[in-house]
C-alpha cells in the first residue's frame, strides 16, 4: 500500500469518522479521529519511537556524560 493510500485514508478518518449510539444517533467519532492524527504524526516523525538517555547508563544524573 502506498503511502499516499494511507495519508487519503487517514484524512478521511479525520475528517469523517462517525460513530451510533445505542439509540442509534449518528455521532462524531472523536475517539477514531484522535487516533488517526497520532498515527498521522508518527508517520510523519519518522524518527526513533525509543530515546535511550546514554547518561543514565552510566548513572549520571547531571546529563553529561
Amino acid at each position: 500500500m502506498s503511502e499516499d493510500v494511507i495519508a487519503k485514508k487517514l484524512n478521511d478518518i479525520m475528517e469523517n469518522a462517525i460513530t451510533t449510539t445505542p439509540k442509534w444517533d449518528v455521532i462524531p467519532d472523536y475517539k477514531a479521529m484522535l487516533e488517526a492524527i497520532k498515527v498521522r504524526h508518527k508517520f510523519r516523525k519518522r524518527g526513533p519511537e525509543t530515546v535511550i538517555a546514554i547518561p543514565m547508563i552510566f548513572n549520571n544524573s547531571s546529563g553529561q556524560l
